[in-house]
């Protein structure tokens, strides 16, 4: 299968045939939580939620529906990984998105600074690509929309 791919700010899409472009966007937080190396101190639910939101928003204005969520966290499962996790899933209840959520943690190390991410996958079958000015700042326009729609 030919794939025709481009990169738009985070996202990478990839019109997988005629009528349907996959949707592949990243947001990544590091040294903001609650750990001994952090230079930000947050609770991990925060970065979570936070780190999800930019990915999900990345997805959701150019047309894309939600099919799948990756959230890697280089952390310990307790207290901070989970903590994330949560905030990551109260994120997804918030824009009110079922998709199945894959993670991973650090199991075998031991970290001192927080550090997680988080990949959407969507799906579209109109894609919404915006043109705009030098200098105007696409990310604020889409979000503040996207924020006023889903009150966020």
């Amino acid at each position: 299968m030919d794939l025709v791919t481009m990169n738009y700010r985070d996202v990478i899409t990839h019109k997988i045939d005629q009528n349907n472009t996959l949707l592949t966007a990243c947001d990544s937080c590091g040294g903001i939580g609650q750990k001994q190396g952090d230079v930000l101190n947050v609770d991990p639910y925060i970065v979570g939620f936070i780190t999800a939101r930019v990915a999900i928003l990345e997805v959701l204005t150019l047309g894309g529906r939600v099919v799948g969520v990756t959230v890697p966290i280089a952390n310990e499962p307790e207290p901070t990984g989970m903590r994330i996790l949560e905030g990551v899933k109260a994120c997804l209840k918030k824009f009110e998105i079922t998709a199945p959520t894959l993670m991973s943690m650090e199991k075998n190390m031991i970290s001192t600074m927080t550090a997680a991410g988080v990949v959407v996958n969507g799906l579209t079958d109109t894609l919404r690509m915006a043109s705009f000015e030098s200098g105007e700042d696409r990310g604020c326009w889409a979000t503040v929309c996207w924020c006023r729609s889903y009150r966020i």
